[in-house]
């Protein structure tokens, strides 16, 4: 049984799939620091931060057109065609290895997104219905495509 164990834990899969995000969310949670909860006057949502805008207005007013500027256009056109072709059959020869990748950046974005909600239960930041909004809705994003995404 013990020797079972061993090989399911040695498994690379296994570590890859299971065990690397488990340790994602667990040292995530020590290291953010589950010390207490808000003050009473700590902002509500995360909206209520100070900003500073800046302007500046600069005109720049040229004396001679210059007709180049369509050749360029036509030239980045013709130039984002190429890579987009590019990318499609690139990705038609390695779809599962991208499929792939991508499932496991879902699975990690998932554990991640996961761990914020049970460091935010920890911590009381849930005070208001606008967390729930920030914290629940890319979790809930990031499992429909996890869900939606083929098997590779």
């Amino acid at each position: 049984m013990f020797n079972a164990f061993i090989n399911w834990f040695n498994n690379s899969l296994v570590q890859s799939v299971l065990i690397s995000p488990l340790m994602g969310v667990v040292f995530g949670a020590l290291f953010s620091g589950l010390d207490r909860s808000p003050t009473k006057n700590a902002p509500v949502t995360v909206i209520e931060t100070r900003r500073e805008y800046y302007r500046e207005r600069i005109i720049y007013r040229e004396k001679e057109v210059n007709k180049s500027v369509n050749n360029g256009l036509l030239s980045i056109l013709i130039a984002a065609t190429a890579g987009v072709i590019f990318l499609a059959w690139k990705y038609i020869a390695y779809s599962n290895i991208i499929l792939k990748y991508f499932l496991i950046f879902l699975l990690t974005a998932l554990s991640f997104s996961g761990t914020t909600i049970v460091v935010s239960i920890l911590k009381g930041h849930f005070n208001s219905r606008s967390w729930w909004y920030y914290v629940a809705f890319p979790f809930l994003c990031i499992a429909i495509l996890f869900i939606l995404t083929p098997g590779c």
